[in-house]
């Protein structure tokens, strides 16, 4: 299938792209397309890519010209449609999706395929939503991107992952071709990158993890590649960073931790907390990984099934618990 490209023209000939995310105009500045006209609100429309094609959704008061007529509720676009906002006259515009390098992976949604931005995107059933599926709870679907690898991350119950149920708030990478499925509808995550760069190869650890102690938390930074990035992680996330990367003798870094040496390191004072709190804190602490462009279901391993984790270091990493 031959994907469509979006891109929405104005009437000086300007011409813009819709991506995954959508475009927003309005009169604020963090808009996409300002227009500085007080007849205009802040934000007063969203022009997005849905599982039906291009949509225009009215986000002010005032209604929006499209084709000639007033719309204030969703509207599906074709190429060549217009709408006029204020002084802005737009109109829409198709080509097809070889005119053009191809984004590395595509997400298909009922036979629309959408190419996949870096930033995440949100998959559900709110009009808020950056893909909407209808049937969907909103916000039900993340999707991450770090380099060429992808990640999902699911918000409800009852989603799968290439027929696996994922665990709500867990992040798990994606292979080509997979199917993701929710309340009856299915999306097909498709690679188009170079032939096995879609699945990821071992971890080989970090050069060097700095972790600098805060009143509440800590500032994490990961060197990989040569390249340092930086998340900050809560106090608990700390807790669980540390005994991976400071294990009680006679582990050593980088081995696995069991889960009753963690449990009694990061929840001293409880003892009702068990493996669902560890693999929910994992899963948070993977996320936050993934945030600042790091792979993190490859850094930090689970034992299938639960029982240990560890956090994956090279042989030279260079490990500074204390400071920056």
């Amino acid at each position: 299938m031959i994907a469509t490209r979006w891109s929405i023209e104005f009437g000086d000939g300007l011409r813009i792209p819709v991506t995954a995310i959508g475009v927003v105009i309005g009169r604020s500045p963090e808009c996409d397309v300002v227009v500085d006209d007080p007849e205009v609100s802040r934000k007063h429309a969203h022009v997005r890519v849905s599982h039906r094609g291009l949509e225009l959704v009215p986000l002010g008061r005032n209604p929006i010209d499209v084709n000639r007529v007033a719309r204030t509720t969703p509207v599906s676009l074709e190429a060549g449609d217009g709408f006029v906002i204020a002084s802005l006259h737009v109109t829409v515009v198709a080509s097809d999706g070889d005119s053009a390098e191809p984004p590395a992976w595509t997400i298909d949604v009922g036979g629309a395929q959408l190419g996949l931005p870096r930033p995440p995107l949100v998959l559900g059933g709110s009009g808020q939503d950056d893909v909407v599926v209808p049937g969907w709870p909103p916000s039900a679907i993340r999707i991450h991107r770090v380099g060429d690898a992808l990640f999902v991350e699911a918000d409800v119950d009852g989603v799968t992952l290439a027929g696996a149920s994922l665990t709500p708030g867990s992040v798990e990478a994606v292979r080509d071709g997979a199917n993701l499925e929710l309340a009856g509808r299915r999306a097909i995550l498709v690679y188009h990158g170079v032939p096995g760069s879609a699945t990821r190869p071992a971890a080989v650890g970090p050069e060097r993890i700095a972790i600098r102690v805060l009143p509440r938390g800590a500032q994490v930074t990961i060197t990989m590649g040569g390249v340092p990035r930086s998340l900050g992680v809560s106090e608990r996330r700390l807790d669980l960073l540390s005994i991976l990367l400071d294990p009680p003798p006679p582990l050593r870094r980088g081995e696995f931790v069991s889960d009753d040496l963690i449990l009694a390191r990061v929840w001293p004072r409880s003892d009702r907390a068990d493996q669902g709190d560890l693999n929910a804190l994992v899963h948070r602490l993977r996320r936050d990984l993934i945030k600042a462009g790091l792979d993190g279901p490859a850094l930090i391993a689970r034992v299938p099934g639960g029982g240990a984790t560890r956090f994956v270091v090279g042989p030279h990493t260079l490990i500074d618990l204390d400071r920056c």
